[in-house]
């Protein structure tokens, strides 16, 4: 009686799998399993077995998605209609991405903002997906569901101002309230120390306050669950059944089906489009105004000794141009040219309003990058989400508002 949820963490080498019941909105525990899978036939016999012992026909399967496996967005639309969401969130992920139209899978939540709708979006590739289902099915699993494994961990803590990690071969970070999540290498603790450090700050500037760190298992903090403390190997199994038992899943869309679909509404396509040229256009006629002011100032007539009320007149002119929009626009441009150094790259790029709403650039150091980025009118950029490996570099977006130089 009651519905079951088996949260299922795949370990390296060895699978992991709690199951809890819920009866009359009560959870109360039904089992825990470890056992080695050193290959997908290993893992299937385990899971076989597993099958076969839970005696729930109403159960559901949770798997844990690690920060290597999930790609994490968070990006603005504009004020769309909601039947066109999907598929707009599925042409950004597409351009934000290393997957292909086709490869991949995604989820997204919405907040209605001033500017539209500001987008929390994951994305997975199909064969990951298709794995862990494969494998499950085939152990006669039916109903399955996926849950990114940091933040399943976070909801144990039950509050959004907790960082929660996971020790292990890395440091898992995760929230409550976001599906944002960092994983930390295991480098020296020191190392760690400062990195953990990063991300705290980073979590502060963005949400105006710094989370308090849990790590499971260490600082004498053990989650409790159903009534009992989980030990070391069963937190994350523990936390992926918890999320299953609290409707806290992910139910990922298919990117190629959701793009065609978009494409189908012509003007919500267009729209999008345009939206999304605007900082081009922006960029391109800041270049040409400039090239006007060039060729006027070398028309205009060079004062001689004496002349200095003509003189003034003509500073007071070239202020006020310079003082323009586009000139602002202009100085991004600058700034943005004489910051990369050797194979530090831009990937894209929108200013609109005097704000920089997306720059996304990847480095072989992503922290120097960002150092050399943020001097003159972006000096007020900060990172948005974490930094993530990407074909061999560290990936990472920043925004913030465009300073005005200061005129003298």
């Amino acid at each position: 009686m009651g519905r079951c949820f088996l949260g299922i963490h795949f370990a390296p080498g060895e699978i992991r799998a709690l199951a809890l019941r819920k009866t009359f909105g009560r959870l109360s525990w039904d089992g825990f399993w470890q056992g080695k899978a050193a290959s997908d036939e290993e893992a299937g016999s385990f899971l076989q077995a597993i099958c076969r012992e839970i005696d729930c026909p109403n159960l559901k399967v949770v798997v844990g998605l690690s920060r290597q496996e999930v790609v994490y967005r968070e990006f603005t639309l504009p004020p769309l209609k909601k039947s066109a969401i999907p598929g707009a969130v599925g042409l950004q992920l597409v351009e934000r991405t290393p997957f292909e139209l086709g490869q991949f899978k995604f989820a997204y939540r919405l907040e209605k903002v001033s500017a539209g709708w500001q987008a929390e979006a994951l994305a997975v590739s199909n064969g990951t997906l298709d794995r862990y289902t494969a494998l499950l099915e085939e152990a006669g699993f039916a109903e399955i569901a996926f849950v990114p494994a940091a933040h399943a961990l976070a909801l144990l803590a039950g509050r959004g101002d907790y960082l929660v990690g996971l020790p292990g071969e890395t440091l898992q970070l995760g929230l409550a309230d976001s599906w944002w999540s960092r994983e930390i290498s295991p480098d020296p603790e020191d190392s760690r120390q400062l990195e953990l450090q990063k991300t705290l700050q980073f979590l502060e500037g963005q949400r105006g306050r710094k989370p308090q760190v849990l790590l499971a298992g260490e600082g004498g903090w053990r989650p409790l669950l159903a009534g009992e403390l989980l030990e070391p190997p069963q937190f994350l199994a523990g936390a992926l059944a918890y999320a299953g038992a609290k409707g806290k899943t992910v139910t990922f869309r298919s990117g190629e089906e959701e793009e065609r679909g978009f494409f189908a509404e012509p003007l919500a396509a267009v729209f999008l489009s345009l939206w999304l040229i605007l900082a081009l256009f922006a960029s391109f006629f800041s270049l040409k105004l400039r090239e006007a002011e060039e060729v006027q100032l070398a028309q205009r007539h060079v004062p001689q000794a004496g002349e200095s009320q003509e003189l003034d007149k003509a500073a007071k002119e070239l202020g006020k141009l310079l003082n323009q929009p586009p000139q602002l626009h202009l100085s991004v441009l600058r700034q943005l040219a004489s910051a990369p150094e050797g194979e530090d790259e831009y990937l894209s790029l929108t200013v609109t309003e005097g704000e920089v709403k997306e720059l996304v650039a990847r480095s072989p150091k992503a922290t120097d990058f960002i150092k050399r980025l943020k001097g003159g009118p972006l000096a007020s950029l900060t990172l948005t989400g974490p930094i993530v490996e990407s074909n061999g570099k560290e990936q990472f977006t920043l925004t913030g508002k465009v300073e005005r130089e200061n005129e003298n």
